[in-house]
């Protein structure tokens, strides 16, 4: 009887400790996963600021060529 309550306290403290890594481990899942979700929001806008200024430059490259071909020879 002694050694069954010796061995259901063991298997407890393992499944405790097993039950607590599990937790580290999901909130750390967790926490990559909404970092990587803001990384890629980031990334999305570092997107959109590249193509804004593509086309500001094209724009300007337009206007630069229309001025240049209106200046008389």
């Amino acid at each position: 009887m002694r050694n069954f309550v010796l061995v259901t306290r063991m298997a407890g403290m393992a499944l405790a400790c097993v039950l607590a890594l599990s937790a580290c481990g999901l909130e750390t899942a967790t926490t990559a996963a909404t970092v990587a979700g803001a990384k890629a929001q980031e990334a999305q806008q570092a997107k959109q600021q590249i193509d804004q200024m593509q086309a500001q430059i094209q724009a300007a490259t337009d206007k630069a060529q229309a001025q240049q071909k209106a200046l008389p020879d």
